[in-house]
């Protein structure tokens, strides 16, 4: 974002944007997108996308469980 970074003047972002073929709301959107990527946060797709992989690892531990008894039965079954 070098080019917004650099224009602290209402007018020149404006300007910007124009050159961007882009209004004045979008870069500003863009802008602090950008701000909070570089200060180590995260947008809300990927805050999103965070929940659902945690979510999905929290589960991984009990499907494993699941799976190593049902072996376990299968094998007694068998051995019967």
């Amino acid at each position: 974002m070098g080019l917004s970074g650099s224009s602290k003047r209402p007018a020149g972002r404006w300007r910007v944007a124009r050159g961007l073929g882009a209004g004045e709301g979008a870069l500003g959107n863009w802008v602090r997108k950008d701000r909070a990527e570089r200060a180590g946060g995260l947008c809300g797709d990927e805050r999103a996308g965070l929940v659902r992989l945690r979510e999905e690892n929290a589960a991984l531990p009990m499907e494993r469980d699941v799976l190593k008894r049902s072996a376990v039965v299968r094998v007694d079954e068998a051995t019967r």
